[in-house]
């Protein structure tokens, strides 16, 4: 784990022989650096760590409802569908996070 500055992000990637990122990340409690880039605007860095990190576009991005209502979802993204929620969206960050995790638009 990363400690939280401006620069650095909680990224909860298991480090085991398979190599597996984990399912989701809570969008407050442990972001990915390729989602707070991405939420942003900051696509050149985006870019960047999803060329260092392409397992960072596997995981799941979620955010969850009320305090009283934990187990039900406010919304649920990877990073594709973050990116294609955006206004002009990079061709080119589109096509990487394609290019690494081709499954995520079938989703």
């Amino acid at each position: 784990n990363n400690n939280n500055n401006n620069n650095n992000v909680n990224v909860n990637i298991n480090n085991n022989a398979s190599h597996q990122p984990p399912e989701e990340a809570d969008a407050v409690i442990n972001p990915t650096e390729l989602f707070c880039r991405i939420n942003s605007h900051d696509y050149l860095g985006a870019l960047q760590t999803l060329r260092s990190h392409p397992l960072q576009s596997k995981i799941w991005i979620s955010r969850r409802k009320s305090s009283s209502q934990m187990n039900e979802f406010a919304w649920k993204y990877l990073p594709l569908h973050l990116v294609c929620l955006q206004k002009r969206p990079p061709l080119e960050l589109l096509m990487e996070l394609l290019h690494c995790h081709a499954e995520g638009a079938a989703t």
